[in-house]
């Protein structure tokens, strides 16, 4: 079941929508913020409906909706306020009214205890007091035995499979992973997986991200964070990374769960495979460490574009060498400040790719130098301007 809060009715003390399969409730509640001081009674309104577009169909024409409710909304009703109503302090007053709307309906998802649970929890989230949530389950009677979620249980097996006694307890009686998706559990198997990437140990990266969705985790979350990844750790040592990255979550949003989540694991057994490099990641810190020290000087003028005369006449442009026309299609010019000490802020890495972007760093310095080299004799060689 999911519990959602915050992006709907938002007029109300509290709201949860609660979804379980294809059923959805939303699920409201408004609280008087003064008691009236003529009546002695705690003035609790609990109402179950449901709309006709609940089934999935609008009837053309005039939406009838009857003035009297079902014997199914009433009986729901009554089971909702029966639980909650203990739960709020003794001599609380104040008038409070519970609506539950089902907003469609999974024929195999009952809404009547979706219903209770959503209720419950938009008085635990309204600020009203109330000692809650509460939680609800259906129990079947067969056999003379009570059953709680067992057929749903039992279709998690592998096809196939026989079960004596014992397995069949073991397999019913199992533990549901521990995670929590908004606290210390989330964090730690996104950290597990990020770390397991980037020490190359693909199995491992496997096993967390199998953990994470088996648990209820958000397919499109761990995409998000594998897209970071593969900037951040991959890097230019495999610029397909990223491509592979955005190929995946978009195969995701097409396919859905959980034939998509195929194409999250081809991306991780991608990355976890990939060559390695931060250097990117180390450029885009020390890029900003950079600008924040220099952050007032002026490029140098003969990069800036002077589409004015005045602006010729102060010097912007002049200097300038088109890259394409010289021989070696690098004119080696300065493109810092003035003033400013060349940094040295990308330095790529031995792996995959960054090879490649080495040598041609390497051979850009190499020119770089032997440009400023050949242009200081000229400068040196310049005479002197004499006095009168």
């Amino acid at each position: 079941m999911v519990l959602e809060t915050g992006k709907i009715a938002r007029q109300a003390t509290g709201a949860v929508m609660a979804t379980m399969g294809d059923t959805v409730v939303l699920c409201t509640v408004v609280a008087n913020p003064k008691p009236n001081p003529n009546q002695d009674f705690f003035p609790l309104t609990v109402n179950y409906q449901e709309k006709f577009y609940a089934t999935g169909k609008i009837p053309g024409g005039f939406l009838r909706r009857e003035g009297r409710p079902s014997d199914k909304e009433t009986l729901t009703s009554r089971l909702i306020d029966r639980p909650i109503r203990p739960l709020f302090p003794k001599g609380f007053m104040n008038a409070v009214q519970v609506i539950a709307t089902v907003m469609s309906v999974d024929r195999d998802m009952d809404p009547d205890i979706i219903a209770l649970i959503g209720s419950s929890a938009a008085l635990a989230v309204s600020g009203i007091p109330f000692a809650g949530p509460i939680a609800a389950a259906r129990v079947g009677f067969a056999d003379g035995r009570y059953l709680l979620n067992l057929a749903e249980e039992l279709s998690t097996l592998p096809a196939g499979r026989a079960l004596d006694t014992g397995a069949l307890a073991r397999a019913v009686q199992r533990r549901m992973p521990v995670y929590d998706k908004a606290q210390d559990g989330h964090y730690n198997l996104i950290s597990a997986l990020h770390k397991s990437l980037r020490g190359s140990d693909v199995d491992a990266s496997l096993y967390w991200l199998a953990r994470m969705l088996t648990a209820g985790e958000d397919p499109l979350y761990v995409v998000r964070r594998l897209v970071r990844f593969a900037v951040e750790d991959v890097g230019l040592a495999d610029p397909a990374a990223l491509v592979q990255a955005i190929a995946a979550k978009d195969a995701y949003a097409f396919v859905g769960s959980p034939e998509g989540e195929l194409a999250i694991v081809q991306l991780v057994i991608y990355l976890a495979t990939a060559p390695k490099s931060n250097s990117a990641y180390r450029a885009e810190s020390a890029a900003a460490e950079a600008a924040r020290e220099t952050g007032s000087l002026m490029p140098p003028k003969h990069i800036l574009n002077a589409p004015t005369r005045l602006m010729k006449e102060i010097g912007y442009g002049a200097g300038y060498r088109y890259d394409h026309d010289t021989e070696a299609g690098f004119s080696g010019q300065n493109y810092f400040p003035e003033g400013m000490e060349r940094p040295s802020l990308y330095r790529p890495g031995e792996a995959g790719f960054e090879r490649e972007i080495r040598q041609r760093l390497d051979r850009w310095r190499e020119l770089r130098a032997r440009l400023a080299a050949a242009a200081a004799p000229d400068a040196a060689g310049a005479p002197e301007e004499s006095g009168p």
